[in-house]
């Protein structure tokens, strides 16, 4: 059997993997990544649900506009529903502004750090966590850097 690769994985991180694992073989989940951007975020899944007369279990969502606040409250809301989450993030690259066309230059690490120590309320950040359904704060945006 296979297992988490991070030892210190949360509740509901644990959950969620094994409930894959159950249906391993068994069932496929659908998802819809949302569209990003200044539109009705809702219009894809109202779409799917139309058609289909059932809602995707995996909600795709991408912090590529830089609308934080609003990624995380949809993330949330679809998360006390039952659903499961996806976050991706198009960042751009700092100085070069933002979106996918700017993602394909040269990265200055130590802005982009400093950029996303402010966003994911890291101790002495100053930044803002997401708490989630459970009432547990965790940062928005975790990396890892090889």
């Amino acid at each position: 059997m296979y297992s988490l690769t991070n030892k210190n994985a949360g509740p509901e991180a644990c959950s969620l993997y094994q409930y894959i694992n159950s249906i391993r073989g068994k069932a496929i989940l659908s998802g819809q990544q949302e569209f990003p951007g200044d539109h009705n975020h809702g219009e894809e899944l109202a779409y799917i649900r139309q058609v289909s007369g059932h809602s995707p279990a995996i909600l795709g969502l991408d912090y590529i506009s830089n609308d934080f606040e609003g990624v995380n409250r949809r993330a949330i809301a679809w998360h006390q529903k039952g659903g499961i989450v996806s976050i991706c993030w198009h960042w751009g690259i700092p100085p070069y502004g933002l979106g996918y066309p700017s993602s394909q230059e040269t990265i200055d690490m130590k802005e982009l750090l400093r950029i996303v120590s402010g966003i994911t309320g890291q101790p002495g950040s100053g930044g803002k966590c997401l708490e989630g359904a459970s009432g547990r704060k965790r940062p928005c945006f975790m990396a890892s850097f090889a």
